[in-house]
């Protein structure tokens, strides 16, 4: 065999090779759910005003507990000396991080997961929003 016809099968191997490694890596990329977390650039353009509520929470000092009691939401939500928040609305928005969960409407049965979870509670024109990220099992 010639150095020539060495290199050349060098090459198409390398070629193969790669295409073999492309198949495999887009094969398992498609069989797993969404990894893409909703709404990134939209959150990323808005991060200042993330960091701004951020300080108003906690002058405010409003206390926030959010947890799945047999996959149902539950949010309980203090003053900064411990007493329910009297008064007050509070609206939940949630999306499940993985693409097999659905969302969920506040107050209804959820499947198994992680969600990301948007808190807002509105009293007296003063307003408190949170990110949070709660497990339901």
């Amino acid at each position: 065999m010639t150095a020539g016809m060495k290199w050349l099968l060098a090459i198409v191997g390398l070629l193969v090779a790669n295409l073999i490694a492309m198949v495999i890596l887009i094969s398992f990329s498609a069989s797993g759910g969404s990894r893409v977390v909703p709404k990134y650039y939209d959150r990323a353009v808005h991060y200042d005003d993330v960091i701004e509520q951020s300080a108003k929470n906690v002058a405010l000092g409003w206390r926030v507990e959010a947890r799945f009691v047999d996959r149902v939401l539950v949010v309980d939500v203090r003053d900064r000396a411990g007493a329910r928040l009297a008064d007050a609305t509070v609206e939940v928005s949630g999306a499940p991080r993985a693409g097999n969960a659905r969302p969920f409407v506040y107050r209804a049965p959820v499947d198994a997961g992680i969600y990301d979870l948007t808190i807002t509670i509105a009293r007296g024109g003063e307003r408190f929003i949170e990110q949070r990220v709660a497990e339901a099992k």
